[in-house]
Parts: C-alpha cells; sequence; structure tokens
C-alpha cells in the first residue's frame, strides 16, 4: 500500500521543503499474536518502539527482494515521522477457539484483555487532531479532506503537494 501510495504522491518543484510527512499521522503498528522476546541481539530488553525500528531499518544484499524490501522501509520511515509498535498476546491459547471466538468470550486470556485497554487508552490519551499548514480540521472537514485524496487515488490521479 505504501509503495502504490509514493507512486501517487509528488511533490511541487517549487515547494520550500515542507515536508510530506506532515500531512500523514503517526503510524500505529499493531501486531497481534506476538510471541518473541523483546531483546536485541546481545540479549538486552528493548520496548516496542525499539523493536519497529530495528524492523525498519535498511537490510544489507542486492537481490531483488531485499531491495524491494529496503524501498518499503524507507517509505514508511518518509511517510511517517512518528511511529508506534503496540504488540498483543494471542487472544486464546487454542487454535479452534480463535474461530469462534466473537460467540466464546470467555475464552479470551486475561493478559489479551488487558493489553487491549492498554492500546485503548494509548489510542485515546495520544490522538490528536488532524491540521494541515497550522489549521486544525474538524470531523467533516478532515472527512472531506480524507474523501477527495481516496477519490483522487482511486481514479489513479497523482496528488501534487501544493503551498
Amino acid at each position: 500500500m505504501v509503495t502504490e501510495l509514493s507512486k501517487k504522491i509528488k511533490i511541487s518543484e517549487d515547494d520550500s521543503g515542507n515536508d510530506i510527512a506532515s500531512y500523514f499521522p503517526a503510524l500505529l503498528w499493531i501486531i497481534r499474536d506476538f510471541h518473541l522476546e523483546l531483546v536485541d541481539e546481545e540479549g538486552t530488553p528493548i520496548t516496542n518502539d525499539q523493536y519497529l525500528e530495528s524492523a525498519l531499518e535498511e537490510q544489507r544484499g542486492f537481490s531483488k527482494e531485499i531491495m524491494e524490501r529496503n524501498n518499503i522501509r524507507k517509505l514508511l520511515t518518509a511517510f511517517f515521522k512518528e511511529r508506534h509498535c503496540f504488540t498483543m498476546v494471542r487472544p486464546t491459547q487454542e487454535e479452534k477457539d480463535l474461530q469462534t471466538l466473537s460467540s466464546n468470550v470467555g475464552k479470551i486470556r486475561g493478559i489479551f484483555e488487558k493489553q487491549l485497554q492498554e492500546l485503548r487508552n494509548m489510542i485515546f490519551n495520544s490522538i490528536k487532531p488532524k491540521s494541515v499548514d497550522g489549521m486544525p480540521m474538524i470531523g467533516s472537514t478532515y472527512l472531506g479532506f480524507v474523501s477527495k485524496i481516496v477519490d483522487a487515488i482511486n481514479k489513479g490521479a497523482v496528488i501534487v503537494k501544493i503551498k
């Protein structure tokens, strides 16, 4: 998605250096069913955000796959200057319970419910009003703004960032 989006956005030549990332929201990468231990190569504990940043580091190599993945990493870091990661355990231990989770809410692990509440709190405590060029956007204005962008992208238009 990020690769396709990058093809649709161009910065005008007369742009005075404004950062295109200012038009993008913060990125919150949620990883469910996370079972890795959050440590670096030396075994030192790391945070969720440090895990994300290490995943976004450029990898060495010249294979087509590595170059494509590095391009996606570059786009993510260019578009989303503010990035966060949130990891969650598997909601239930049993595979069969995952298939019927909505009707078996009693099978949801307590730790998963705790993490879900932490995620909600994090989102509600960190959410900021969207603004463009310093002007805050109310809900209906933002909805119109996003609708126009989505319509333009769906029609194959190139969105040019203008001053």
